[in-house]
């Protein structure tokens, strides 16, 4: 179905492509009244993994996560189009901003984890685990403001786990993981396992690096380290301790027991 007739099947003036993956393409669409959304086409059926991201979306409702706003199917001559409507958020992702800006300041990513903090928080609440913070899951407004998107791996913790037991590795991308979802360790998924993606995303963002990297390690090494809960480098601890990302060293600890145990500890230790 070509943007146009989209466009008018949707009720939109005008759709322009903005992003296009594996499994979806993501357009701009602008209704009557001049407001934009974001709408996410999907390239197949809508799977139960689809289903889910539209639950744990639906279940947030917090000024720095996309708020979805609506989904449907559409009839075409080559079959049915699913389609998902979220906020569209103007000025890229973080990952976009350091490709074009360079890494962040200590400043600034004490600036993101502040306002990244209370999301965790709230997903907590509603029993989600987004599974997948990294630079590119990051969007940011003018401000700057930080907005968490694509909830496509993320658990639900009330409802049955979609990954089998017998997997050797659970969903989520492998840099930004933790190691709990590196080895499969279900048990042991909450919001920790998000401090821990929030941790890593921090990390890159202002070194460039892994924090379990000692030097230039191939990702190998890296990630053999993390799936054996080695824990970060000396480097990584040294720096964050130095740049006065001291809070960030709990966040990236192996084992969630060693992360923070309550919002309240996570903020204190930002706030400090």
């Amino acid at each position: 179905m070509s943007p146009e007739v989209l466009a008018q099947t949707l009720g939109f003036v005008s759709i322009e492509v903005v992003g296009e993956g594996t499994f979806k393409t993501v357009y701009k669409a602008t209704d009557p009244d001049g407001d934009t959304r974001a709408l996410k086409i999907l390239k197949r059926s809508p799977s139960e993994r689809d289903k889910r991201e539209l639950d744990s979306m639906a279940r947030c409702d917090h000024p720095s996560i996309v708020k979805i706003h609506g989904s449907g199917s559409i009839k075409s001559s080559a079959g049915e189009i699913s389609y998902v409507l979220e906020d569209f958020v103007e000025g890229g992702s973080l990952r976009d901003l350091i490709n074009t800006q360079g890494l962040l300041t200590p400043q600034e990513c004490l600036e993101m984890l502040i306002q990244m903090a209370p999301v965790l928080d709230h997903m907590r609440d509603q029993m989600v685990v987004h599974r997948d913070i990294k630079p590119a899951n990051i969007l940011v407004k003018p401000g700057p403001h930080f907005i968490l998107t694509d909830f496509g791996i993320a658990r639900v913790l009330d409802m049955a786990s979609l990954t089998k037991d017998f997997v050797n590795s659970g969903p989520g991308t492998a840099y930004f993981a933790s190691p709990e979802q590196f080895n499969n360790d279900k048990q042991m998924i909450d919001w920790r396992s998000d401090q821990f993606n929030l941790g890593v995303c921090a990390y890159n963002s202002v070194y460039g690096s892994h924090p379990y990297a000692e030097g230039n390690e191939d990702i190998g090494v890296v990630l053999g380290r993390l799936s054996n809960r080695i824990g970060p480098s000396t480097t990584a601890v040294k720096r964050l301790q130095e740049d006065g990302l001291g809070a960030v060293v709990k966040l990236i600890e192996p084992w969630p027991f060693a992360r923070y145990m309550e919002y309240d500890q996570l903020r204190g230790a930002l706030e400090a």
